[in-house]
């Protein structure tokens, strides 16, 4: 049973004043995506087609305690409006969390996340939902292991050409197991981590070849590590892994793996160690055949140590690492955006993006931007604040409330405001995608100020000068 809407018609948003200076002919459009349940957005994932279609998947909820449910629903916009939606049917008191989606050149979108009866007790599933007439099939929720077992944490999906891998996690024998399915271009599957070792917090990127990398953290929260690791090579398992900083207790953001031009793999995370923390970004390939000539970048310090919030997010452009990550040090009070953009030679201080000395900005995410100007890297990010932890604090996030939306294009400079918070306590996630000259955005905030539910917003690049002005 499902809920399905066709052909729907989105609402325009209003956009702050501010402007992407010197890139834009117009002003970007800012819209809500139509729930289907009319229940609240909880969490959002996006994928960016190579014909500029955005495939978005949500959880929608209500209720609460013994009735709290979730369900499903994946989302497709094209030329500015919503031509394909769908939601699952969830029993109540039953519900998903950890949706993720990915989409191959063909346009098939393929969506992963848990089924859960309680925050203890969630199975994996994945679904296909075609380019071509996805109206006339009804969606199947497959599992992603061979049986229904405890998942323990989030699933991850990857998609490149005609190739889509998602990782998960499975219990066996009272261990968490990393393991992983292909589930288009061929039919490997096995473990990620051949240990029985506590993995968490994967990240996965698929080369030309069509062979999955992967990092993680292992053996929290003693000796923790960082690993990578690919299946080039193997049907099954995957390669015995390259492992890091093992030895110590401290925390390890999750490792975010990218691979340049190339398909060289590199990795970056941070140590945090209190307000002393360490940005590491490593290349997985000798030291003559890596960027600068060095396997290891260190960002380093500005003023004292970094104290990072969340994690750091890497993208390559080209043949150079970019990571971005919001951070403190000893005489910012608040967090700003850092940008390290390491040049082929000389000094690599990052780039501070902010100075709001008054509010935090959220961890950002970058993606790279593939057009006739060239690669040009996108950064995105919500500003937030902390609250005092009682019923106005997020779930999942006690004392955290999210706020405006922040978009950047290549420099500094180019900074505008895309949403201005409505207020709340209760808005959550962001997600930024791309694929090729094709930007996007999405993330939750109430759907009007008279509709106190909230929605999944989004905007992409439809109107920026080096594109088409055809709108996708």
């Amino acid at each position: 049973m499902s809920i399905r809407r066709c052909a729907a018609t989105m609402l325009a948003g209003v956009l702050s004043a501010g402007l992407l200076s010197g890139c834009i002919l117009g002003v970007a459009p800012v819209q809500f995506l139509p729930r289907e349940a009319f229940a609240s957005v909880e969490e959002v994932a996006l994928a960016v087609g190579a014909n500029g279609v955005k495939h978005y998947a949500w959880t929608e909820c209500f209720g609460e305690d013994a009735t709290y449910t979730c369900v499903l629903v994946y989302s497709r916009v094209a030329t500015g409006a919503v031509i394909y939606s769908y939601g699952f049917v969830t029993p109540i008191g039953n519900f998903t969390r950890y949706p993720d989606v990915a989409v191959t050149d063909s346009g098939d979108a393929y969506v992963v996340r848990s089924e859960c009866t309680d925050f203890n007790d969630c199975v994996d599933y994945w679904t296909v939902f075609p380019a071509i007439n996805p109206g006339g099939v009804e969606p199947v929720a497959n599992l992603l292991h061979t049986s229904e077992v405890d998942s323990e944490d989030s699933p991850v999906v990857v998609a490149r050409g005609t190739d889509a891998y998602a990782a998960h996690f499975v219990t066996e024998s009272g261990f968490v197991r990393l393991r992983y399915r292909q589930l288009t271009g061929g039919s490997r599957t096995g473990y990620i981590d051949g240990t029985t070792q506590l993995p968490i917090e994967p990240s996965l990127a698929i080369d030309a070849d069509g062979d999955l990398h992967a990092a993680w953290i292992r053996n929290p929260p003693a000796d923790t590590l960082v690993a990578y690791a690919n299946n080039k090579g193997a049907a099954g398992n995957f390669n015995a892994p390259t492992v890091f900083d093992g030895g110590f207790d401290y925390v390890m953001t999750r490792p975010d793996v990218a691979l340049d031009s190339d398909e060289r793999a590199y990795i970056a995370y941070s140590i945090n160690i209190g307000s002393d923390d360490t940005i590491k970004v490593r290349c997985q390939d000798t030291f003559s055949d890596c960027y600068r000539d060095v396997t290891l970048l260190t960002v380093p310090e500005v003023d004292g140590g970094w104290n990072v919030y969340r994690n750091v997010d890497l993208e390559m452009i080209g043949l150079q690492p970019q990571v971005v990550f919001a951070a403190t040090h000893d005489s910012e009070t608040h967090n700003e955006v850092w940008w390290f953009r390491p040049p082929s030679a000389g000094g690599i201080d990052p780039t501070r993006v902010t100075n709001t000395t008054n509010e935090n900005e959220g961890a950002p995410r970058i993606v790279g931007e593939n057009s006739t100007a060239g690669d040009i890297p996108v950064v995105g990010w919500r500003t937030y604040e902390l609250n005092a932890v009682g019923s106005q604090a997020p779930t999942g996030n006690p004392g955290t409330c999210f706020g405006d939306v922040f978009v950047l294009f290549s420099s500094t400079s180019n900074m505008r405001q895309v949403f201005e918070d409505r207020g709340t306590c209760a808005n959550s996630g962001f997600d930024l995608a791309a694929n090729g000259p094709w930007v996007a955005g999405v993330w939750t905030d109430e759907e009007s100020a008279q509709i106190e539910a909230h929605a999944a917003w989004t905007t992409f690049n439809t109107y920026r000068v080096d594109l088409p002005l055809v709108k996708k």
